[in-house]
């Protein structure tokens, strides 16, 4: 469930970890439900990058936006407070964590 506690400006970054398989689903649930799915050749790090609209390797940098499928709400994805995200993928050591990056004004 996420909550934020801060009042500086944000960016939003969801860091996914341990994907292994070639499927992933980053869901959202809230007062609606939304959903990311990425499939094809799964780096073990992603860094979704929401406010963006990019998905990168988390270690390298390197744009992986090829791995979105046509299914998903990537432009109308939004995190707010008490909404729960849920992880989806084949790898058992899979995991997702919220950041933020401040946003220099």
């Amino acid at each position: 469930t996420i909550n934020s506690k801060t009042q500086i400006p944000t960016v939003p970054l969801i860091e996914l970890t341990g994907l292994s398989g070639n499927d992933v689903q980053v869901s959202i649930s809230g007062d609606s439900f939304r959903r990311i799915r990425l499939s094809g050749n799964l780096p073990a790090n992603l860094t979704i990058d929401i406010e963006n609209e990019t998905i990168y390797e988390t270690n390298s940098g390197v744009n992986r936006l090829n791995l979105l499928r046509i299914d998903s709400a990537f432009e109308d994805f939004k995190i707010k407070n008490d909404d729960a995200v849920v992880l989806t993928n084949a790898g058992s050591n899979a995991s997702a964590k919220l950041t933020y990056k401040e946003l220099l004004l």
